[in-house]
């Protein structure tokens, strides 16, 4: 049993390692993107119109781009030093007309004092610096959301309850763990692995223009139950099922049996072979034991018949040598 929770608390801490590796809040970005974002909210800040739109002038018309940099700039009023950290890249290559298109896609969280939004740029084959360049708010943005552990303020009823039924599914798990540890199955270790890790994640992702439905099987230690609104619109609602702890007690009574049978047979197949043992003993052919001396009070002659001392070697009537055998 000692081995069996050795390896239990090795595996667990073996998947806490690597979720916590995962956990980096920084993306890798390329200095291009990066580059021509700064360049675009340092002209935004010190109102350098020229510079802001020669980054985006293949993108849109001067006219088009007035609206933009007043909205912009109203945005951005008072933001001195700031940082961009780097949340969301990607880099993809397609080919149209046997060219190659390269399209680089990157998102920003921009924090100066009190101002904090999220920016997203694009850049494109064909386009000489910005193809696209959005500032946004951080509240009305997928970065603002309720229902989380970590945020439940102003969370509805419904948020609430689902967030609840976390306990209900630990209750379910230690329970299962509980009653795997005091039943005599067999791989019981491997057992309680399963119920505690083995999870299925049903998600429901809504925005206004989607709706997508998954089924994940995944690590039950990592995830939790939460329905979580986000201050773009989209929401998403994932439900923890406990997998591992379901399947553990549909196959407690098969496990428990199988187990009792194996412990049942043991005892009877050793009996068994004693018996057998003792038995193929019994059976042995009877040998002719010598006869003990001291019990023998005659000899009989073999010829005559006659009866002699048991002492003697020649008969006293024939006078024939008496076999002493």
């Amino acid at each position: 049993m000692k081995k069996s929770i050795k390896l239990i608390l090795l595996v667990v801490s073996l998947l806490i390692l690597l979720a916590s590796c995962a956990g980096i809040d920084e993306i890798l970005d390329d200095d291009e993107i990066r580059g021509y974002t700064e360049d675009m909210l340092d002209a935004l800040i010190s109102d350098d119109y020229n510079t802001a739109y020669g980054l985006v002038a293949d993108t849109c018309t001067e006219q088009q781009f007035k609206a933009f940099y007043n909205q912009a700039r109203a945005a951005l009023q008072g933001a001195q030093d700031y940082k961009l950290t780097c949340i969301g890249y990607n880099n993809t290559t397609t080919v149209k007309n046997g060219e190659q298109i390269k399209r680089v896609d990157a998102e920003y969280k921009f924090v100066s004092g009190d101002l904090e939004y999220v920016v997203n740029v694009s850049t494109l084959t064909g386009y000489k610096k910005l193809a696209g360049f959005h500032i946004t708010p951080v509240e009305n943005s997928d970065l603002y959301s309720t229902g989380t552990l970590g945020n439940m303020a102003g969370a509805s009823a419904l948020q609430w309850a689902v967030l609840l039924l976390n306990l209900v599914v630990i209750a379910v798990t230690v329970i299962a763990i509980v009653d795997c540890a005091r039943r005599r199955i067999k791989k019981k270790a491997l057992w309680i692995i399963i119920i505690l890790l083995c999870s299925l994640l049903v998600s429901r992702t809504q925005t206004a223009n989607s709706f997508d439905l998954y089924f994940n099987f995944t690590l039950g230690l990592f995830n939790y139950s939460a329905y979580i609104i986000y201050g773009s619109g989209k929401t998403i609602m994932r439900i923890i099922i406990p997998l591992g702890a379901i399947i553990y007690f549909c196959a407690r009574k098969t496990l428990e049996r199988k187990a009792s049978q194996q412990h049942t047979q043991q005892p009877y197949t050793a009996q068994f072979c004693d018996t057998q043992a003792v038995q193929d003993s019994s059976q042995e052919p009877n040998q002719p034991q010598a006869p003990n001396p001291e019990q023998i009070s005659a000899v009989y002659c073999t010829k005559c018949g006659n009866k002699n001392d048991a002492n003697a070697k020649f008969c006293c009537n024939c006078g024939e040598k008496i076999n002493e055998d």
